[in-house]
């Protein structure tokens, strides 16, 4: 920029300008919809607790937990507002904090990849700077769903069925709405176990064998396991994300497949990483796919 100059920017109603300063020592102003500006002024240090749930552990940065006072189900706080503006909704424009990634091999475009996100979640997520992901995988009690330690992952169900089990979850409750975990939210998840220090880029994009259940883990099991078994596979205090079950999502991949995320105890560390997108027809069940929900305030 030119020093003693000032500039000024006008712009019409519903218009936002993000300003940021690249390596180079440019500064880049970039015009926004107002409504793109996802999660820029919500207090993600301080998640709130629906009413209903209780603290459980931790802090925004390490994995801040609550836990349903009904059904003893878990639940930890992405604290979306404190990411680095990389993501996006739409494959093309990296300049938002809650969305979809890019992460191997750059390969990523809107054709390919893509999903709508209901409009209530992105202004929850813009209000309160963060939402929340089921602690474990979902699992089966006296018929009815939870996401708690010590209890088998609920497989074999395709994506209708997990898709309607999620927005039924919280469908009684007063102060937030259940959904199936998004593609924006799972790489959101991803984005800051990276920027947290928790695991680095590689072990979460490259290799996540050593933190998962995968078929060439060490001593492994090569079977799924009860959710939350091993510590080793507990990052940000969410349990089980790189191997044991992959997890159904709302992305698309072409016109009719569904992507999977998260890898699975059938697959390798290497071939099948935490940050891999997987696509299957959404119709299709499988003995290592399973689930989370997210709630986010209404």
């Amino acid at each position: 920029m030119l020093e003693g100059k000032q500039i000024v920017l006008e712009a019409t109603e519903g218009i936002v300008f993000r300003m940021r300063e690249e390596e180079n020592g440019l500064v880049r102003i970039t015009a926004l919809k107002a409504k793109e500006k996802i999660a820029s002024s919500g207090d993600y240090q301080n998640p709130p607790i629906p009413k209903g749930f209780r603290y459980l552990t931790g802090s925004w940065k390490d994995g801040f937990t609550i836990k349903k006072e009904s059904d003893g189900s878990e639940f930890v706080w992405i604290p979306v507002g404190w990411l680095q503006p990389n993501g996006t909704l739409d494959g093309r424009n990296f300049i938002e904090r809650f969305g979809r990634r890019k992460w191997r091999n750059e390969e990523f475009t809107d054709e390919e990849f893509h999903e709508e996100v209901n409009q209530s979640l992105l202004d929850s997520v813009q209000k309160y700077g963060g939402l929340y992901i089921a602690r474990y995988h979902a699992s089966n009690e006296n018929g009815e769903v939870v996401f708690k330690q010590n209890r088998m992952p609920l497989v074999n169900i395709d994506f209708y069925e997990a898709k309607q089990l999620a927005e039924a979850y919280a469908r009684n409750e007063e102060q937030v709405n259940s959904s199936l975990t998004t593609g924006s939210t799972f790489d959101s998840l991803l984005q800051w176990i990276i920027q947290s220090g928790a695991k680095t880029k590689e072990e979460v994009v490259e290799d996540s064998t050593s933190w998962g259940n995968y078929f060439n883990t060490t001593n492994s099991p090569q079977k799924v396991l009860p959710t939350g078994s091993n510590e080793n596979w507990c990052v940000c205090n969410i349990f089980d994300i790189a191997g044991n079950t992959d997890e159904w999502t709302e992305e698309k991949n072409g016109c009719s497949r569904r992507v999977l995320r998260g890898g699975n105890y059938n697959n390798y560390g290497d071939f099948w990483p935490a940050a891999h997108r997987g696509n299957y027809h959404p119709s299709s069940s499988y003995s290592y796919t399973s689930f989370r929900v997210l709630l986010y305030a209404k």
